[in-house]
């Protein structure tokens, strides 16, 4: 990826104009929102004039005071409350927008949690072997909740989050997320063989961390002026989740550029959750004289939309020769922009090296539809991708193993 590399371009506006109403999935709280996310939507309703920042976790600090008793099933007398602390995991992408300095929302996205002791908390087995590798999930839109404690490796989910708020100050760059309550999920509750138990509050969880900002976009009543992304403050720590990487639009250079970069694209699954990325080799528009460059875009396990130069070749744009990587568990992807050497798209190869296809026989290939210029290729059932391309692919098209 360039340094000039365009991250988030259009996430962040469909959030702009899109209520932010996953404070918690407790309706208490989602009533009760503060009123700073309040005067952000309408600052937005009535303009959408100032900066929108995108910000991740520089460091922070969890605390969760858990139940011993309640959490191996002992209900009689009062509960023993275990306090854990975790620091946060430098530049874990949990993300949240902030708009003229007001709280937007938080994005999808996962914080890896680093115990700072090693006692015997007496917790059932399950949850002290993943205690060093426990991650804190905003999880999506659509979820039954807004926040999960997970194992960062297997993702298997301890605990369910409820009643949290979430608090903002712009001067510190601090964001604190407190008041949440612990409830066991249902696949922890399995586990411990006590299914009646999922649901079962067993303690609370507060969460502080300072944010540093990865992307200043200027706004001009909804209208993009200028993106900048300011260079991060630390390496990302060893312990950060290796799944959790980058928002879901990622461009390889700039929204229009002259000369393309020969970049290397990864969609992106956040946390255990796959997601719809879309990944554009160059720039969205590329025109005139300008080129694209040889850029590599590889697909992981949710809907990933790709475009090896552009979204847009305007006048005598050329485009560069890419590649498009595919693995099992691709999800429905599309290329966008699929060029065979018979046009200003240069020539393209689908890499199918990782899938064990050695032959052109052995791929699944639709009829080439001439009036889309479409053919859809099936690796497996619910894995597939549509090609947009000049003509019907052939043998050339691909690199086999």
């Amino acid at each position: 990826m360039s340094k000039s590399a365009l991250i988030g371009f259009i996430l962040p506006l469909l959030l702009l104009f899109t209520s932010f109403e996953a404070v918690s999935r407790n309706p208490t709280t989602k009533n009760s929102l503060s009123d700073q996310l309040q005067l952000a939507r309408r600052s937005l309703d009535e303009g959408g004039t100032g900066r929108l920042q995108k910000m991740i976790v520089e460091n922070g600090s969890v605390t969760m005071d858990l139940d011993v008793n309640r959490l191996n099933g002992i209900k009689i007398g009062n509960g023993k409350l275990e306090q854990v602390q975790f620091a946060v995991a430098t530049n874990s992408f949990f993300s949240i927008l902030v708009f003229n300095d007001l709280l937007r929302g938080p994005e999808q996205g996962s914080m890896a949690l680093l115990p700072q002791n090693d006692a015997a908390y007496g917790f059932p087995v399950s949850i002290s072997a993943s205690l060093k590798q426990l991650a804190v999930e905003k999880l999506p839109a659509d979820a039954a909740f807004d926040l999960a404690v997970r194992d960062a490796k297997t993702g298997f989910t301890f605990f369910n989050i409820e009643g949290h708020q979430y608090d903002y100050d712009a001067d510190a760059q601090l964001l604190s997320i407190h008041g949440g309550r612990l409830l066991i999920s249902n696949e922890f509750a399995k586990g411990l063989g006590r299914s009646a138990d999922a649901g079962v509050a067993v303690g609370h969880i507060s969460i502080g961390a300072t944010m540093q900002t990865f992307e200043i976009t200027q706004l001009v009543n909804g209208e993009i002026k200028s993106v900048v992304m300011p260079p991060l403050h630390g390496a990302a720590s060893g312990n950060t989740p290796t799944l959790v990487s980058g928002p879901d639009v990622i461009v390889g250079d700039l929204p229009q550029v002259a000369q393309g970069g020969n970049d290397t694209l990864v969609g992106v699954d956040i946390g255990t959750t796959p997601v719809h990325s879309t990944l554009i080799g160059d720039a969205q528009t590329l025109s005139d004289s300008a080129r694209g460059g040889d850029d590599r875009l590889i697909s992981r396990t949710g809907d990933d939309a790709m475009w090896g130069d552009a979204q847009a070749m305007l006048g005598s744009a050329q485009g560069g020769n890419d590649m498009f990587v595919f693995d099992s568990a691709n999800g429905h992807d599309s290329i966008g922009d699929f060029g065979q050497g018979g046009s200003n798209l240069g020539t393209d190869h689908i890499d199918v090296t990782a899938l064990g296809i050695h032959d052109f026989s052995e791929l699944n290939i639709s009829a080439f539809d001439p009036s889309a210029h479409e053919s859809t290729i099936t690796f497996s059932t619910g894995n597939d991708v549509i090609v947009h391309s000049e003509s019907a692919l052939t043998q050339q098209d691909f690199l086999f193993a």
